[in-house]
């Protein structure tokens, strides 16, 4: 094994592990990867095998800092959870669990 070919495969590892920790890579960077050889389309063919193996995006631009999508789960708020002693709390807390009105009637 040549001294480049060494040098692109740790070059790929480096790339394979940042895409895991970042969960994305860009296609500039794979790009540069490979650019200038000509004869390694089989190994370009195997990155990308690779990268969809461990379910890393590639993108064109880098992500931006968006906050990420929350789920209607994820904004169930935990003030009303909290455990309380104040009776008018209680009280109304343990009505709100019996159903006193069906559709019907």
């Amino acid at each position: 094994m040549s001294q480049e070919r060494k040098f692109q495969k740790d070059g790929i590892h480096e790339l394979l592990s940042k895409g895991r920790k970042q969960g994305y890579l860009l296609y500039d960077e794979i790009d540069k990867m490979f650019e200038g050889d000509s004869s390694s389309g089989r190994e370009f063919k195997d990155l990308l095998d690779s990268i969809d193996d461990y379910g890393i995006k590639i993108l064109d631009t880098k992500k931006r800092n968006i906050a990420p999508k929350r789920r209607k789960s994820d904004l169930v708020s935990i003030h009303g959870l909290e455990r309380t002693t104040d009776p008018v709390k209680l009280y109304l807390r343990e009505m709100g669990n019996i159903s006193l009105l069906t559709r019907e009637g």
